[in-house]
């Protein structure tokens, strides 16, 4: 997930560089919502291991 959120934050660099602000509201917008699925599949593997006792806050896809 991690090369994801770098390659959209490459694609939003590139949108700020060629000035599009279509291109940049989209490639911001993407980033967003893949940082908050990130932050959603923390939370969600925190709770899970959390309810079984155990202290882990790894991410889901590790």
């Amino acid at each position: 997930m991690d090369e994801i959120i770098e390659i959209l934050r490459d694609k939003l660099y590139r949108a700020i560089e060629n000035g599009n602000s279509e291109e940049i509201l989209k490639a911001s917008m993407d980033l967003d919502i893949e940082i908050v699925r990130v932050m959603i599949a923390d939370s969600y593997v925190a709770r899970n291991y959390r309810n079984k006792n155990v202290n882990y806050a790894g991410r889901m896809w590790k």
